[in-house]
């Protein structure tokens, strides 16, 4: 049983490595593959750019409403 499963596997690596056609679709493989990745590093990218984003708007909001509130702000110039 082990054998076939071997000579199957075996053949298939040999289509992928040898074969011009087994060649070719594997580098279509790996291009996709390639493209899948970057994409999917992108969202990330953005996602953290966007979550980096809210964390500086909320950091100024604060600063502002904490130099609003402070005492030397409460007297008339």
């Amino acid at each position: 049983m082990d054998d076939m499963f071997y000579d199957e596997l075996r053949e298939a690596v040999s289509y992928f490595k040898k074969k011009p056609k087994g060649v070719n679709a594997m580098c279509e493989i790996m291009r996709e593959f390639e493209r899948e990745s970057k994409n999917e590093g992108r969202r990330e990218g953005r996602a953290e750019g966007r979550a980096q984003e809210r964390e500086s708007i909320m950091r100024n909001l604060r600063e502002e409403k904490r130099l609003r509130e402070s005492p030397i702000n409460r007297y008339p110039r």
